[in-house]
């Protein structure tokens, strides 16, 4: 599609506007809200990019990319605790997601809950 074409080529705040056009016409669909937030974060703009992921992981609480990319986000952003929390939610809802504990771990390893961050990634059965 024209926005994948355009993130791509490198061409993010074009690709913006093509993922929100196609949002608009399929506004039941998170996956372009995570594509706004991959461009989003390519720009260097880590609150947009983890305001996008959050709103995709609340139209579809099924997408576990939705609810791992919201943590990562808002881990990137500095906010860690924010961070630990969405992760945790969204392991509730998709226990055993390996990418999700490794940025659980780094999440409580920044909040300096080292035990709880070291023993994260064991927790993980699958991607």
């Amino acid at each position: 599609n024209l926005g994948q074409s355009l993130k791509a080529a490198g061409k993010y705040s074009e690709a913006i506007d093509a993922f929100r056009r196609e949002q608009h016409l399929r506004p039941d669909l998170s996956a372009p809200l995570l594509a706004i937030a991959q461009c989003f974060h390519e720009l260097g703009d880590i609150d947009s990019a983890a305001g996008e992921a959050i709103a995709a992981s609340e139209l579809d609480p099924s997408s576990t990319s939705a609810w791992n990319g919201a943590g990562w986000f808002l881990h990137l952003a500095g906010k860690s605790s924010a961070a630990r929390d969405m992760l945790k939610r969204g392991l509730r809802l998709h226990p055993g997601n390996a990418a999700m504990y490794m940025h659980l771990g780094e999440a409580l390893s920044d909040l300096g809950e080292l035990g709880e961050a070291a023993a994260a990634p064991q927790h993980a059965t699958c991607c």
